[in-house]
């Protein structure tokens, strides 16, 4: 896929669907005949008491994977992946994993000395700058994404939410095959891969310093971060620990769970919608030659049906946001803890999980329809008419969605009825 748009193919989306489809294909016949096979005959290896064969055969198929990925045009990384889910579903895949050990630090040895290989001084001289930029970037990047990730999303204290982030903030190997990829494909220029390697291995030497100096670190930023900022994330914290006590009463689980579940649901749909619609744009050409209709107006009318169609699971998904954000503001937000405050905190936290959920939808529509938007102006429109039609059709959108739901659990929880 990456392949495809870096050529800037017209047919991307095409390609893309086709090479998704492979891959599938490929993970689905991997894992069935694998966890089938492979880890009744790792069982019987360790029962025969001897490390030797257990280990070879271990290794055996972590090659043979890769290089079945390799054949089949996919990555092997893929490959190894496959691979270690199958041999984790042995019995004795603790042992695998203390036999593989020196074999793995081997293999870590190699993979560092391959990078020191890659990496040419004379080359990097006259980019050293911009590496050391790269490298910067990545490190406050990481650290900041991670920090906010672990401390939003884990419930994780600032001091903890610092530590993942540090830990985190390098790059891998992965970027050194997308560079390395665009240099292929003629995108970029040949300075980016040392650039790259260079920048991964500045952060690589960063990172353990960046870990011993976490407390100051986490001082100097405790001092910088005014005071009314360190109470409103405290709140936040015992707000999220608060919400953890859901998980003792079933009834409150079991209600998260099923606002989380329709969520997902309908967020899948969506995608579904306008992959259907990118492919459908991609290959229209090839269905209907001669259709009368511009590059443009094709991509616009696309969008915009894919939209109009998407309109009752995302009206659903906000709904089921708003229902979400008003539990977590009554789980989360106790009046011992807040006293006077709580009905104003429970508002503005039951406000938030719907906002940024419309926010979330605007960003997943704006990726998912990227390769079929139509030009600005008639983006513009389209979105003004989406939003009258929300406005003017909510109670039918939410009526056609209930509808659906009712259809598709009809579906599921049918049962045939037994012949006379």
């Amino acid at each position: 896929m990456l392949s495809a748009i870096a050529a800037g193919s017209a047919s991307t989306a095409g390609v893309a669907f086709a090479v998704l489809w492979r891959m599938l294909l490929f993970v689905a016949v991997a894992l069935v005949l694998g966890l089938l096979l492979l880890p009744r005959l790792l069982d019987w290896l360790a029962k025969r008491g001897r490390d030797e064969p257990l280990l070879v055969t271990a290794l055996g198929i972590c090659f043979g994977a890769c290089l079945l990925a390799v054949w089949e045009g996919f990555s092997v990384a893929l490959g190894a992946f496959l691979a270690g889910v199958v041999v984790a579903e042995a019995r004795c895949s603790d042992r695998i994993v203390r036999l593989v050990r020196p074999v793995r630090d081997m293999f870590a040895a190699i993979f560092f000395v391959a990078i020191g290989l890659l990496l040419d001084p004379t080359q990097l001289l006259p980019w050293l700058w911009p590496a050391l930029g790269l490298a910067l970037a990545v490190i406050v990047g990481k650290t900041l994404a991670c920090s906010v990730g672990a401390f939003v999303c884990a419930g994780r204290n600032a001091h903890d939410a610092l530590r993942t982030g540090l830990t985190m903030a390098q790059i891998g190997e992965f970027s050194f095959v997308i560079a390395a990829l665009g240099i292929g494909a003629g995108a970029v220029g040949t300075f980016l891969y040392p650039l790259t390697v260079a920048a991964a291995v500045a952060c690589m030497l960063a990172s353990p310093l960046l870990l011993r100096a976490e407390p100051a670190i986490f001082g100097v930023l405790r001092r910088a971060v005014p005071a009314s900022a360190r109470a409103l994330a405290q709140g936040y914290h015992e707000w999220i620990g608060g919400t953890a006590s859901a998980r003792g009463n079933v009834i409150l689980a079991k209600m998260l769970r099923r606002l989380l579940w329709h969520i997902a649901v309908n967020l899948v749909l969506v995608c579904a919608v306008f992959g259907i619609g990118a492919f459908v744009s991609a290959m229209l050409p090839r269905w209907w030659p001669d259709l009368p209709l511009s590059p443009v107006a094709r991509r616009s009318l696309i969008w915009a049906m894919a939209l109009f169609v998407s309109l009752p699971m995302l009206v659903a998904v906000y709904r089921k946001a708003d229902a979400l954000g008003m539990l977590l503001a009554e789980l989360g937000i106790s009046e011992q803890v807040h006293g006077v405050r709580t009905a104003g905190l429970r508002r503005v936290l039951g406000k938030l999980v719907p906002l940024a959920a419309l926010a979330g939808m605007a960003m997943l529509v704006a990726a998912l329809g990227s390769s079929i938007l139509p030009p600005r102006g008639v983006l513009v429109a389209l979105l003004a008419i989406g939003a009258f039609t929300v406005w003017f059709l909510w109670g039918s959108l939410v009526r056609v969605h209930a509808r659906m739901q009712a259809a598709l659990r009809d579906l599921i929880e049918h049962e045939p009825q037994a012949p006379p």
